[in-house]
């Protein structure tokens, strides 16, 4: 959140929650996200609760999450991870949801840093909400079910200030 690490949930491990609370002011906060299956099923979800979700915990998605349409590049393809998802229309301006891309990865990876996030992505996609829990499959059209990587990044629209805990 705003280019500071708040959560780490890496490494090979099955499904396991990590939560931070944080005190964040309303308006947009940078968000990026990094995250890396190896084998098994996928689980990955993004949620909160604080004054936004009148205190109940809920996957952040709809207008809380954005990024700027001019910052997609390349050829678009959706990504999938169980929830709805955005298409760009190129024009720029800001888009519902996260700017993604996807790795395609070898063998053996187990930790994140292991990853460059900076190469030629496998595939480029918008997600509108981050919520795949124990599903076995690709997050984006014709990728890989194992051994793959995905960076969501865009921003985290808070419309009222206060304390909050993200869930990763």
């Amino acid at each position: 959140i705003d280019g500071e690490p708040v959560i780490d949930n890496d490494g090979m491990h099955g499904t396991m929650t990590q939560r931070v609370v944080l005190d964040l002011t309303a308006g947009a906060h940078e968000i990026e996200l990094r995250y890396f299956e190896a084998t098994g099923a996928a689980s990955l979800a993004l949620e909160w609760a604080g004054p936004d979700s009148n205190g109940a915990r809920v996957t952040i998605g709809g207008d809380s999450l954005s990024y700027d349409g001019q910052e997609a590049g390349g050829d678009q393809s959706t990504g999938d991870t169980g929830g709805d998802t955005s298409e760009g229309d190129g024009t720029g301006g800001a888009v519902r949801g996260l700017n993604s891309t996807f790795f395609t990865l070898p063998a053996g990876v187990s930790r994140l840093s292991q990853i460059d996030f900076d190469a030629t992505p496998t595939a480029t996609g918008e997600v509108e909400r981050l919520d795949t829990i124990r599903e076995r499959g690709s997050f984006w059209e014709g990728g890989a079910e194992d051994n793959f990587a995905m960076r969501a990044a865009g921003s985290l629209n808070v419309q009222e200030a206060g304390t909050y805990t993200l869930y990763l």
